[in-house]
């Protein structure tokens, strides 16, 4: 079984600074390999070439928001870890019916984004 470290993981997130504080947070836990996608149809490509073990993806992006993203990511890799990270609790229902594994709610800080990634995917 692989460790939180030795995981593939693609950040989705149409907000670079959220981008870049996951994978600072990420990389700071020892996880070798974080990619970034701007939105769900360059992650779909991204996923499409070499997926990824672990997607964190934001909820709320332009064109395909992500309930569509979850769903068609759920149809074509449906053995890959789908965390959602939003600041709307009330989508966390939503999100779960879509195909995600988990949903961590923001603000979190690093140290408690990793805790919660490692219990989102246990």
């Amino acid at each position: 079984m692989k460790t939180l470290a030795t995981l593939d993981f693609l950040i989705v997130d149409d907000d670079e600074a959220t981008r870049a504080m996951v994978e600072k947070a990420l990389r700071g836990a020892g996880v070798a390999k974080v990619r970034g996608a701007e939105d769900a149809v360059q992650a779909l490509a991204i996923m499409a070439a070499q997926p990824a073990d672990v997607v964190i993806s934001d909820l709320l992006m332009p064109g395909m928001d992500g309930l569509e993203f979850v769903a068609a990511l759920r149809t074509a890799h449906a053995n890959a870890r789908i965390l959602i990270l939003t600041g709307y609790a009330n989508m966390a229902d939503k999100a779960r019916a879509a195909g995600a594994d988990a949903v961590l709610l923001k603000p979190l800080a690093p140290g408690a984004f990793v805790a919660a990634v490692a219990a989102g995917l246990g």
